[in-house]
């Protein structure tokens, strides 16, 4: 989805916050004392949301990463919009004058992919009738994007391998290598660490490709940009709407908050798309959304004594901390912090934040995933 932004929102639906307005955030002197927050929001596409601490966090590592001519490595879960975090890496960078070419490595033929990826020479082959440029030069002193990395074939690894090592191309048919002057920005919603453990993708090439490593949340552990990203839809839809909506139910941001989103900001782009449509002309309520209902995850573990106090004593929305559970139980911080990121991975709590300080909220559970965990 195109989703991020920080604008306040023209037509602001009932039961929505508003969103902060980027002449708000430049001049905000709170801010101003966030590092430059305020410098790269007035920056930031107009429909990109980042309101949430995970979503600054890593804008502010995109930040510092763009300026370092490093290749980077994006991952994330599919549909979270690690193409756009790409965008901003190239346009914060110092090659946001050069090109900006993305390469869907799935789509990649196994037996074309050197002339895909390099190009080929006149008369390199039959119907080779003119020289065709590939994308490593076309996109000099600019980006390529690998999009999906973990996807490509064996023979498309190798000859990635050879690019980064050599910095040059050989187009089929040439016989002298071109320099290519490139920042490569790679994707990929696998893990690759364990793709190479089980001789799937080469080590070699993923030690080339994560230089800079940085993780794009999913969509349910930002849950605060949901009111934003809203919003958001709901003004580019009433832009171009011959019949614009006129609100939105309080019990709508409810459910989407609710929602487990697998399929990320993507899902919720097209359950927007599809629920706007429904309620042209009139407002926007629960029964327009058409959302898959959440399935109770597998159970990997029995909860302890402390963990089952912890939920019952939480209702949902309530933040809970390591250092707050370590004390009501007199356990060690460590314990504590285990306790909680289990319950995290069963989905009973959502984690923000990665560094010390981490907290956890109480989700809204459904009954499936309560009994599963033998929790009343």
């Amino acid at each position: 989805m195109s989703a991020i932004s920080s604008m306040v929102v023209k037509r602001r639906p009932k039961g929505m916050s508003r969103s902060i307005s980027r002449r708000a955030a430049a001049g905000s002197g709170a801010d101003a004392r966030r590092g430059g927050e305020a410098v790269w929001r007035a920056d930031l596409p107009l429909d990109f949301v980042a309101d949430s601490p995970l979503m600054l966090e890593l804008l502010d590592l995109v930040r510092g990463v763009a300026r370092e001519d490093l290749t980077v490595l994006l991952v994330g879960e599919t549909g979270v919009g690690k193409d756009r975090i790409a965008r901003l890496v190239h346009d914060w960078s110092p090659r946001r004058e050069g090109p900006l070419v993305h390469i869907h490595c799935p789509s990649l033929p196994a037996a074309l992919v050197e002339d895909e990826l390099f190009g080929h020479e006149a008369g390199a082959f039959t119907g080779a009738v003119q020289r065709r440029i590939g994308p490593f030069e076309y996109a000099a002193g600019g980006t390529v994007v690998l999009d999906e990395v973990g996807a490509r074939p064996p023979a498309g690894q190798v000859a990635l391998l050879r690019l980064l090592e050599s910095r040059e191309v050989l187009p089929l048919g040439a016989s002298v290598p071109i320099p290519v002057d490139v920042r490569v920005v790679a994707t990929t919603s696998e893990d690759l660490a364990t793709a190479v453990e089980r001789g799937h993708f080469r080590g070699d090439l993923y030690f080339r490709l994560n230089v800079a490593q940085l993780a794009v949340p999913p969509l349910r552990l930002r849950r605060q940009d949901l009111p934003a990203l809203v919003a958001e839809r709901i003004e580019r839809h009433n832009s171009q709407a011959d019949r614009p909506v006129t609100g939105v139910a309080t019990e709508v941001l409810d459910r989407l908050v609710d929602h487990d989103w697998p399929g990320n900001v993507r899902e919720l782009e097209n359950v927007l798309s599809g629920a706007l449509l429904l309620a042209a002309g009139g407002e926007l309520g629960p029964e327009h959304l058409a959302l898959e209902e959440d399935t109770a995850p597998p159970v990997p573990m029995s909860l302890n004594p402390r963990q089952v106090a912890c939920l019952e004593r939480a209702p949902p929305g309530t933040w809970i901390t390591s250092a707050e559970h370590a004390e009501r139980h007199g356990i060690s911080p460590r314990t504590a912090l285990r306790d909680l990121m289990d319950l995290t991975e069963l989905g009973f709590l959502d984690r923000e934040g990665e560094k010390r300080g981490t907290k956890f909220r109480r989700t809204r559970l459904h009954h499936g995933r309560i009994r599963a965990a033998g929790v009343q």
